[in-house]
């Protein structure tokens, strides 16, 4: 498989508060530093959805099409 850098971000806090309210997903482990410190991540971690789309995105930029399926594995979270 090849592979290609397709960018790079950084999924602060105003991104995620953003991407929150547009997708409707408010759980704590995503917006707040304090109630994510108990969970198994020990931190706030990006919207698995969120990452996906901005790789979408990059992808399509780079490579001027899109496929019909994609097959994603999160290997580790993104703090």
């Amino acid at each position: 498989m090849t592979k290609i850098l397709l960018g790079k971000t950084s999924f602060d806090l105003k991104k995620q508060l953003l991407f929150s309210k547009l997708s409707g997903d408010s759980n704590p482990i995503h917006l707040d530093s304090i109630e994510a410190r108990k969970s198994i991540a020990g931190e706030c971690i990006v919207h698995g959805m969120h990452s996906f789309l901005w790789t979408l995105e990059n992808l399509i930029n780079e490579i001027q099409y899109l496929f019909s399926c994609y097959e994603i594995n999160f290997k580790r979270y993104i703090p």
